[in-house]
Formats: C-alpha cells, structure tokens, sequence
C-alpha cells in the first residue's frame, strides 16, 4: 500500500480533515415515522450431515431472495433450490452444478424482467421459464460432473404465485389453513428400487431412473398454486422426509412460526428419528402482500 500512496500523494496537497461528527442523541429519532415498511418473504435454512457411514455431502442447497421496495412495487421474488444426489461417490458436484444452474436461469429470466423500465412483449409463461431452467441445470450437470447424476426442486415464488418443479426424490411441502400438502412425487433414483407410496411409481420395481445427467428422456414435474398471507413452504432432501412422517412436519409448523426456528427443528426431530443420511430443510413464510 505504501507504493500506492507515494504515486498518488501530492506535495502540496491539503492536511486531512480531522473534524469529527458527534454521533446522534435518542433524543432526536424520539417517535417512529408514519408508515410501516413493506414485509417480505422470510427464509430460513438448516442443515446436517448424515450418521456413519452416511457422512458424505450429497446435496447442495441455494436460496436467492428479492425483496422490493419503492414507488413501483414490484412483486416479491424468492427462489429455493436444492439439489441432491443418490450417495455416488463425488456426485455432490452434480447436485452443486444443478442447484446452481437452475437459480442462475430464473434470476436472468425473472428479476431482470422485473426491472425493465418499458414491458417486454412475448414473455415466456413461468411454466416455461422453469422447464428452460431444468434444462438449463440437466446440461450443467453432464458438463460441470460428466458420469455423474442429481435429483433437482426448486420453488419459485412471485408474489401470490408459487411454481415448483422437481425430478427426482426430493420433496415439497405447502402449509396451508393449517393443513400439510405435498407438492411433489417421488420419482425413482436406483434401478430397481422399490419407490415408496405416495409415488407415481409407487410399488413398482423400476428399470430406469429419472434424474438429471441421464440420456433417457426425463420427467420434469411442474405445478403451479396459489400463495396466502400466512402460507409456508418446504423444500427438504430424501434423508429428512424419510425420517419423518407427515404428521411431525406439520407438528413443526404449527409450533414455530419462524422459518428458521421450524427449518431446525425439523433437522433435530429427523436425527432424533435415527435419520442417516444429510439432512436439509428450506422454508419460506408468506407475509401480507
């Protein structure tokens, strides 16, 4: 540093300024403006690697948030994505490049739109700017992990509107008036694996699996609802909801009104149920819009 400030220091340069600036008494902010700010979507996250010898990272998670305020008053516009993996060694790669890929592609499509001055016309339906960012991430995962394959949800939440899209066997939850739904179904991820209930291949012993990374031709579920003040959301890896009923994940968000207090008691009730292997959980909570 001292190179830079003998090139830069002028001889006759003026003697810095060395007033000071008193800071500011609590009497002078005594009463709050009028008005109250605009409330915004909340996000919390939790995490934890799974028991021996369940401890290696397979999933990754991402969360980008856009929260607007001023004279225009755009509408929210939050994005969760969590990419997982079947436990192949040094697949986290491939969950990392498909949680990654798919937020770049919603940021470019979504937020850059939302800030243009003058409307663009032909925009593309939010169902298929979320098949692009799918395909976007299946690239991702056969350039950045070539061999390699990763399960993908993501939640898009645009105001009142939540879009969700998923392969794989991760899940999403929706909090709603009180009652639990699940967003998503269980694809199949092992060959020859016995997908539990609740999947559209529920009982059935599969011959092929539906992840990002594989030549065969995928199965992309998108599905969009509608958000109310008060509503949450769940996003959470296979190693949690295979821990845990759907009895205690509403019991969570009953208890906890905080995202992040509900996001870590559900990793704490999943190892307290024997949970092995890592475990994640994403939620978001609705303000008044």
């Amino acid at each position: 540093m001292g190179i830079f400030r003998k090139l830069f220091q002028r001889d006759d340069a003026p003697p810095p300024d060395r007033a000071t600036t008193a800071p500011l008494r609590p009497e002078f902010v005594a009463e709050p403006l009028p008005g109250e700010g605009r409330p915004h979507v909340q996000v919390g996250a939790a995490h934890a690697l799974g028991r021996p010898p369940h401890q290696n990272r397979t999933n990754a998670h991402l969360v980008v948030q856009g929260g607007y305020d001023g004279n225009d008053m755009l509408p929210d516009c939050s994005i969760l994505s969590l990419g997982d993996c079947p436990g192949e060694s040094g697949s986290e790669q491939a969950a990392a490049s498909a949680a990654r890929s798919a937020v770049r592609s919603l940021t470019s499509a979504i937020y850059l739109q939302l800030l243009e001055l003058e409307p663009i016309g032909d925009l593309p339906s939010l169902h298929a700017v979320m098949k692009n960012a799918f395909e976007d991430a299946g690239w991702a995962v056969k350039t950045d992990a070539e061999g390699k394959r990763a399960a993908l949800t993501v939640l898009l939440l645009l105001g009142r509107h939540l879009i969700a899209g998923h392969i794989g066997n991760s899940r999403a939850y929706l909090w709603q008036r009180s009652k639990l739904k699940r967003l998503t179904e269980d694809h199949p991820v092992t060959n020859g694996e016995d997908t539990p209930s609740g999947s559209v291949y529920a009982g059935e012993q599969v011959s092929r699996v539906n992840l990002l990374g594989t030549d065969a031709d995928l199965q992309v579920d998108i599905t969009s609802h509608e958000v109310r003040t008060g509503d949450a959301v769940l996003l959470c890896s296979s190693g949690l909801w295979k821990a845990l009923n759907d009895d205690v994940i509403a019991g969570a968000f009953q208890r906890f009104e905080d995202p992040h207090h509900c996001a870590e008691a559900l990793i704490r009730a999943a190892q307290d149920a024997g949970g092995e292997r890592e475990l994640t959980a994403l939620v978001a909570v609705i303000p008044s819009l």
